[in-house]
């Protein structure tokens, strides 16, 4: 692609070495699988727990029996007071470690968010994973930069293959053919009677009686001077009013056999509102 070249939309325009944003979406891919086999393991480690747990109920019911028939022995001499001893710390141990083990299985339910049944693609840690991917693809996508718009595209050569680009930096610059727009600064009192839709006539300094038509696009809410880096505080005493200027978009059309034109020429602009002034407005 060279300096001045005619692009149309979706051409490409730059292509970015693809190589890392792969490697990054493997890497993401990966770690999904990765978290998806994890909560797999997960859902079935807790029914392991569960069937831990039914065991371990059983124990203590066991353990209760032997405790309840050492206690009724152990007034009489047909049992030790060692064997009524074991048989209570049993009851206790068995019991102690069911309560363990519950306490395991709402850990593990927890993180399973509440549901052990739930798929895993609903679990919040598989949704990280998933947008991971996502963000990995579209970052992959966007190695091909494709012209948004139809346009020229303009220095050009300050892009070389191989260099390397920093986020948010510029490659080059595309100057739309199509949509074509003079940007005005008409004072506030001549903005009265204009609205959008108005038409509009503009004659360009660089083609002498060449006059092109177009219309009011927009009107902004507010005057140039109020995006300035330090706008005027107009609190003190001394203020002098000043007229304001109100930047007002006007979209131009492009006649075929018109001349082309560039971004930066110096234009002059009249708007139609269709007011017509009486000899009251003046006086």
């Amino acid at each position: 692609m060279r300096e001045g070249d005619r692009v149309q939309p979706g051409q490409v325009l730059v292509v970015l070495d693809p190589a890392p944003f792969r490697h990054a979406l493997d890497q993401a891919r990966a770690q999904l699988q990765q978290t998806a086999l994890s909560l797999g393991a997960m859902q079935a480690d807790y029914q392991r727990i569960q069937r831990d747990i039914a065991a371990q109920a059983a124990a203590v019911n066991l353990a209760q029996v032997q405790f309840d028939r050492q206690n009724q022995l152990v007034g009489t001499s047909a049992a030790l007071r060692s064997a009524y001893d074991q048989a209570r710390f049993g009851l206790l141990q068995a019991q102690q470690q069911l309560e363990s083990l519950r306490a395991q299985a709402q850990v593990q339910l927890a993180k399973l968010g509440g549901d052990a049944n739930a798929p895993v693609e609903h679990h919040p840690d598989y949704l990280d994973a998933a947008a991971r991917v996502a963000e990995a693809e579209r970052q992959l996508d966007h190695t091909t930069l494709r012209a948004p718009f139809a346009g020229v595209v303009t220095q050009v050569s300050s892009v070389q293959p191989g260099q390397y680009l920093a986020a948010a930096t510029p490659a080059f610059a595309l100057v739309s053919s199509d949509h074509v727009w003079v940007d005005a600064l008409p004072k506030e009192t001549d903005l009265t009677h204009v609205k959008p839709g108005d038409p509009a006539t503009i004659t360009i300094d660089t083609y002498p009686g060449v006059i092109w038509q177009g219309s009011v696009e927009s009107i902004s809410p507010a005057s140039g001077s109020t995006f300035s880096v330090l706008p005027a505080q107009n609190a003190s005493g001394n203020w002098v009013k000043v007229v304001q200027r109100i930047p007002v978009r006007i979209r131009v059309e492009q006649p075929a056999d018109a001349p082309r034109l560039r971004a930066g020429m110096s234009a002059v602009v009249s708007i139609d509102t269709g007011h017509e002034r009486h000899l009251s407005d003046i006086f």
